[in-house]
């Protein structure tokens, strides 16, 4: 039984496919995103942080849905643009602007609510 060893060719100068390469030990940087070392189109959870941006401008108020509505584009434009440290950063500070209009929202319901009972 003359068979091959692992990772050397076979005796009909073809490559042996089923080995690895040296280099990548059986991975192809494939990118399940689209294609072969590729980003993907759309930024991981930034659309999210966008609509929610949008749906806090109108129903929460100009202030902090604007600052996160900022926030959240820059993050989209920062990941197109392939800086990933920009991205963190503003999609956590739309993150945060984000939480903050809620917040003062619920609050300012909250004493709106109770003066109403008590006039």
């Amino acid at each position: 039984y003359n068979q091959n060893t692992y990772g050397q060719n076979n005796g009909y100068n073809q490559n042996n496919y089923n080995c690895p390469t040296p280099n990548n030990y059986g991975q192809n940087n494939y990118n399940p995103y689209g294609g072969y070392n590729q980003m993907p189109s759309d930024p991981p959870g930034s659309s999210t942080y966008l609509i929610l941006s949008i749906l806090e401008l109108i129903f929460c108020g100009v202030l902090w849905g604007g600052l996160a509505l900022y926030n959240s584009s820059s993050a989209n434009t920062a990941y197109k643009n392939g800086d990933m440290q920009t991205f963190e950063s503003k999609r956590r500070t739309a993150r945060i602007f984000l939480i903050i209009g809620v917040v003062v929202n619920v609050v300012i319901f909250f004493f709106s609510f109770i003066a109403a009972l008590m006039a």
